[in-house]
């Protein structure tokens, strides 16, 4: 294989091993990142396939793990809630609830057809791999690998530049943009100002995201209310430290470009 096929499939391999760590520590319910793990890995790997999309095995293996992650989305964000409100010492009852729903979801998870569909997609993904290789595909779909990369730093650029662009998807943008980079280091060719800055972004949008989600929940769960008031004020201070973030990464993307 290529020095650049050898890479990709080693850190499938990793990702697919890191995965099935992750997953068995999900059956001892008393490891709170076993999930957040999980979905780290699935983003990552997502990250790394993407760029590679016209080949059939990148696609039904990135497909499959945006299956997983789509699935695994709502747990993660219970599992959230749950340490805040534990981190906010609300009543037990507020929890407990809250806590025994999100170990039947785990349950869920590690049943479902969709963590079944990835673990058969990455046992025969090298299998295509190296088909993919042998028959010129890859080279192909490698040659649009960096232009492909620029392009998301360039859209991440002017969505950041636009004072109406949905947040939500800004946060997708900078998550995309920062794991490309950790996946291709040296075609995304990002310095370490440019990832920290991609980083903070993404801490800061995460941290509005998920007070905006409590404030929406609070709409349909009112044992939720008496968090409100203070979800509220954290919201603000989460908008301002977000623009602050943003406005950091732009100039640091922007200097690159």
């Amino acid at each position: 294989m290529s020095a650049f096929a050898d890479r990709i499939s080693a850190q499938v391999l990793e990702h697919h091993v890191s995965l099935f760590a992750c997953v068995a520590r999900m059956q001892a319910p008393t490891d709170a990142e076993a999930l957040h793990d999980v979905r780290i890995n699935l983003r990552r790997l997502r990250s790394l396939l993407k760029p590679l999309r016209g080949l059939p095995a990148c696609d039904y293996l990135q497909g499959q793990a945006a299956q997983l992650g789509k699935l695994t989305g709502p747990v993660r964000d219970l599992e959230v809630l749950v340490a805040e409100l534990q981190l906010k010492q609300q009543a037990p009852e507020l929890i407990a609830q809250r806590q025994q729903r999100a170990l039947q979801d785990y349950q869920q998870v590690l049943q479902s057809p969709q963590l079944a569909a990835l673990w058969q997609a990455l046992d025969t993904w090298p299998t295509q791999w190296r088909m993919a290789e042998r028959d010129g595909s890859l080279r192909v779909i490698q040659r649009k690998l960096e232009p492909r990369l620029l392009k998301a730093q360039r859209r991440l650029i002017r969505a950041m530049a636009d004072p109406l662009h949905d947040w939500h998807d800004l946060r997708l943008l900078v998550k995309r943009v920062r794991y490309n980079a950790q996946a291709y280091p040296n075609i995304a060719l990002l310095n370490k100002s440019s990832q920290k800055a991609l980083k903070q972004a993404q801490s800061a949008l995460g941290n509005w995201h998920d007070l905006l989600q409590w404030l929406m929940l609070s709409e349909t769960e009112p044992d939720l209310l008496p968090c409100v008031v203070t979800w509220q004020t954290q919201l603000q201070h989460a908008e301002v430290k977000a623009a602050e973030a943003l406005a950091g990464l732009r100039s640091k993307l922007m200097s690159k470009q």
